[in-house]
């Protein structure tokens, strides 16, 4: 795997879309190509796996998580895409029960060029988050958006933003700018505990990534399973 110095060598950032275009040798699908090991590969997804990390076997990546100006396949920037299975070309590999087309989406937020953020146009609630209502069903906007690229999230999951400093915040619906959270237990009376009953501090949490998906684990559990781990 190249260095992150020499990848950067082989992009221009266009300030208006966010977008990292490719500089170097491209195939005659238009996308990037990079020598690695002695093997010619994909540009994007060599960019993707060395800010986001490696990609499962069977998984594919899209352009889809951009503004309509995305330059596309000779943009190497992560946040402007999204995974998904090879059994499922054209759609998420688990997508929501209630579906929406892709061009209905866009047409309720407005593209916000150099945050990317995607400002939802349509009713909010009190807390400042969009709110969509089909089949008679409402819905939180982002976190509807988030599934419909990303995939069901799993019961109990929460969307954080990822960087709030660079983002409009609750009305932005671009899925890049959402992380998924799995909390690590219920708040009682504002105190949480594993299900060891070991106390949940800033000290006593650390967090992992599991795809698209950001676990929280007790800390004590997590050294104690190690080193039953490593006795074997």
């Amino acid at each position: 795997m190249e260095s992150t110095d020499s990848l950067r060598e082989q992009i221009e950032i266009i300030e208006k879309t966010v977008c990292w275009e490719f500089t170097g040798q491209k195939d005659d699908d238009g996308y990037g190509r990079i020598m690695v090991g002695g093997r010619s590969k994909r540009a994007h997804r060599i960019f993707y796996e060395a800010v986001k990390g490696s990609l499962a076997p069977g998984t594919r990546l899209r352009h889809a998580i951009a503004p309509p100006e995305c330059i596309g396949r000779t943009c190497c920037n992560p946040d402007h895409m999204w995974t998904t299975k090879e059994s499922a070309p054209n759609s998420c590999a688990e997508p929501p029960s209630t579906s929406i087309s892709t061009d209905s989406l866009q047409s309720r937020v407005e593209f916000i060029s150099g945050s990317g953020c995607w400002k939802y146009s349509g009713a909010t609630g009190e807390r400042g988050f969009g709110r969509l209502v089909l089949d008679g069903k409402e819905h939180k906007a982002h976190r509807f958006y988030f599934e419909n690229y990303k995939g069901v999230l799993p019961p109990g999951a929460q969307l954080e933003l990822g960087h709030p400093e660079r983002c409009i915040g609750n009305l932005c619906c671009n899925p890049a700018h959402w992380r998924a959270v799995l909390p690590l237990g219920p708040s009682v009376n504002g105190i949480r505990k594993c299900r060891k009953g070991h106390l949940i501090t800033g000290t006593n949490v650390v967090t992992e990534r599991r795809g698209n998906l950001i676990v929280e684990r007790c800390r004590q559990c997590r050294q104690a399973a190690w080193r039953e781990q490593k006795q074997k």
